[in-house]
């Protein structure tokens, strides 16, 4: 009975550590409404004590889908997280203003991060603003770095700025379409043969 215990939650290890090590994205999508930032640069820093890393941007909001910008629209937003760390308490804020006199169109307090070899991701629940009911209870805070940069995200990275990309903030999120049953088999199979190999040699 220990020995089928032992298999059976070593074969679920391997099954969850290999998806872990694939699940970076969020995987959420937008239908709208969305502002975009033609060009923005995002401060980074690296915490090693904690093990914590902090970003920080800030940049004129260049165009919006769905929103009436005011005369002056920007962007200023914070986001700390902690990426190998379950554990790690996310915190940080985004600002999404029509002009600096407190016309609010977005504010968000920070919640998740994902990122790819080239997007940072950064998931804010919404909590206010003339245009939050249009956003709807959460907004993505895309930043895609230029193509032609050479440099992979968060790979290497110390304390400095990433070079300028450009922004979008999107509304109405929902998941990206699940992951066919075809595409998940890999996974599923490298789980059970973990479990054969286990029990075979036990």
């Amino acid at each position: 009975m220990y020995r089928s215990l032992k298999t059976a939650f070593a074969g679920l290890a391997l099954l969850i550590g290999a998806h872990a090590a694939s699940a970076k994205s969020l995987d959420l999508v937008g239908s709208g409404p969305s502002l975009s930032i033609g060009a923005i640069s995002i401060d980074y820093f690296e915490n090693a004590a904690s093990d914590t890393r902090s970003f920080i941007g800030i940049a004129p909001i260049t165009g919006g889908d769905g929103v009436a910008l005011g005369t002056a629209p920007s962007l200023f937003f914070t986001a700390t997280t902690g990426l190998s760390d379950p554990f790690a308490i996310d915190f940080g804020t985004l600002d999404a203003s029509g002009d600096p006199n407190g016309d609010f169109l977005v504010l968000g307090d920070f919640v998740d991060f994902g990122f790819t070899d080239t997007t940072l991701e950064f998931l804010f629940d919404t909590i206010g603003g003339r245009a939050a009911g249009d956003f709807g209870s959460q907004v993505l805070l895309e930043f895609t770095i230029a193509a032609n940069s050479g440099i992979t995200l968060l790979s290497g990275l110390f304390d400095g700025a990433f070079p300028a990309g450009t922004a979008t903030i999107t509304g109405n999120l929902a998941p990206v379409s699940p992951i066919p049953l075809p595409a998940g088999l890999p996974l599923l199979l490298a789980g059970l043969g973990g479990l054969l190999v286990l029990r075979r040699y036990s």
